[in-house]
């Protein structure tokens, strides 16, 4: 645009002192010359007026050029939340490819034990072969996620790897309610993926080869402790004391069954304490920044406390900004892809830790071939 503006300019041959000359001789023959003149010294105003038909003429030269500099910035600006969520992105299709590898489904290059999942980092999620490049309908499903009020609600951190499966997901499938459709703890994000591609039936696959390999550890643990006796959480199902729900519950106390003067000093001694617990001040300061140039209601059905409601209607304001560009956060990814450089490594902080992950393949596939040698099996990674 500013370079066809330009070449429009040169190709007419303008000459800008005259161009500049004839702007005055037209300015000074309006009522606002003339009110000038009622208000301003003479000198001032002409010398006032030259200035101001040298910055149209600016203007005029560079303006167009300003307007998408001014645009590009506004886009470098959420480039760094925007590759979040495809980073995140990419980490829920690896988790998808766990499921699918834990039930048998698929084989992956480089993976024969539950762990190693959660030992490599992006740096190895992300060029996997079977870790697809992102499309234009997860574009889309970014899009409509960050316009999703459930979602800016949400308090989970953004800066998750993965969970727990095989502990976590293993004891809901053998405990849970036919309609029961997610786990507890499972990511927002996740779940709202799953909804919008139809991904929910890979929680509940048969984990076959994530209970192989715990029947293979069973059947070493019993070998070398033959007399172990089944260890029992004493604690299973109980809550824990010191949550967050401990300073409610101290509070409580404190009103209920100590003394009225000592519940007062309880409430002043820790008012402070309790107050800077509510919410992390970053996440105000955060939202504030973003309401500065964007006057918006803050959430108005009353529902949220004051905090909450600032870092709602703040959120909404930066999560709007990053949908309107994610089209451009696409494409500097994949111009970073094509120059052999993934700008979504450069701010990841999950990395691969190659030593440890040689070490627990090597403990890893000891234990493995110790069970099957146990059970006169064949040694082997592919169980």
């Amino acid at each position: 645009m500013y370079k066809e503006h330009f070449q429009k300019a040169v190709d007419e041959e303008i000459n800008w002192e005259k161009e500049e000359a004839k702007w005055i001789t037209a300015f000074k023959k309006t009522d606002h010359y003339a009110k000038l003149l009622e208000e301003y010294d003479h000198d001032s105003v002409e010398k006032g007026v030259r200035i101001m038909a040298e910055k149209r003429t600016r203007i005029y030269r560079k303006g167009p050029a300003q307007i998408q500099l001014k645009e590009l910035n506004k886009r470098k600006e959420v480039l760094p939340q925007g590759y979040t969520f495809l980073r995140v992105l990419l980490r829920k299709k690896w988790f998808d490819i766990q499921l699918k590898w834990y039930a048998r489904q698929i084989e992956v290059d480089g993976i024969y034990f539950p762990n190693q999942f959660k030992f490599f980092g992006d740096d190895y999620v992300f060029s996997h072969p079977l870790v697809s490049p992102i499309s234009m309908g997860e574009i889309e499903f970014l899009k409509e996620l960050l316009l999703d009020d459930e979602f800016i609600r949400c308090e989970e951190s953004l800066d998750w790897f993965l969970l727990e499966t095989d502990t976590e997901i293993r004891d809901w499938l053998k405990t849970r309610n036919a309609d029961e459709v997610y786990p507890p703890r499972y990511p927002m994000f996740y779940r709202k993926y799953d909804e919008w591609f139809g991904q929910q039936h890979l929680l509940v696959l048969p984990q076959t080869r994530l209970e192989k390999y715990h029947f293979y550890n069973d059947v070493l643990h019993k070998a070398l402790h033959p007399d172990a006796v089944p260890w029992i959480d004493p604690n299973e199902g109980k809550l824990n004391f010191a949550s967050y729900e401990y300073d409610l519950l101290v509070s409580e106390w404190f009103r209920k069954h100590e003394p009225a003067e000592m519940a007062a000093w309880y409430e002043a001694t820790y008012e402070m304490i309790i107050r800077q617990k509510v919410t992390d001040r970053m996440e105000i300061y955060d939202a504030m920044d973003a309401l500065t140039d964007h006057p918006v209601k803050i959430y108005p059905d009353g529902s949220l406390r004051w905090d909450k409601a600032l870092i709602f209607a703040g959120k909404s304001i930066t999560y709007k900004k990053i949908a309107d560009h994610l089209d451009f956060v696409l494409e500097q990814y994949e111009d970073g892809l094509r120059k052999k450089k993934n700008p979504l490594l450069e701010s990841s902080i999950h990395k691969t830790n190659w030593d440890f992950v040689e070490r627990v393949y090597k403990r890893e596939s000891e234990d493995l071939f110790a069970a099957q040698a146990l059970l006169n099996e064949p040694q082997t990674l592919h169980y």
